[in-house]
């Protein structure tokens, strides 16, 4: 088995440490946050033009992949 980098390491410390941080929320209280979340992201979005919104949706499609990517690998990692 290849030992983890340091970076593999803290990332998967990280991820621990959220899992356990949130463990205790309800299903309420997610749904909750959420939906702040959510509000917010639209209240932001509401204020940017056309061509702003247009620029980040180019850059969250990039973006994205590259995430996808990494959270395979963490979770293969992890199993």
């Amino acid at each position: 088995m290849v030992e983890p980098s340091e970076h593999e390491r803290r990332e998967r410390v990280w991820l621990e440490l959220e899992v356990a941080r949130y463990a205790h929320l309800s299903d309420a209280e997610r749904v909750r946050i959420v939906e702040d979340l959510w509000l917010t992201a639209e209240a932001i979005r509401a204020t940017k033009s056309t061509e702003q919104l247009h620029r980040e949706e180019l850059a969250r499609l990039q973006m994205d992949e590259e995430g996808r990517a990494r959270y395979r690998a963490l979770a293969e990692r992890l199993e």
